[in-house]
């Protein structure tokens, strides 16, 4: 889980569609949205993976994390 603070360490760590992924993230927490989650449509339950701790969790901040 990372929240708005961390935000500079995630855009380093990121490559490719990973990029525009966090910016879409940026933009809905930076509007309102409590937590986004990141999922791999790989998978063949790509949301319920995600959901179930499989995926990226990102939140405005430790406390919207914690709701």
């Amino acid at each position: 889980m990372a929240t708005l603070e961390d935000w500079a360490n995630l855009e380093g760590y990121s490559q490719g569609n990973m990029k525009r992924k966090l910016l879409a993230a940026k933009e809905a927490l930076e509007g309102g949205v409590n937590s986004v989650f990141i999922g791999d449509s790989r998978q063949q339950n790509p949301l319920k993976t995600a959901f179930s701790g499989g995926g990226t969790r990102l939140c405005r901040s430790f406390t919207e994390a914690a709701v």
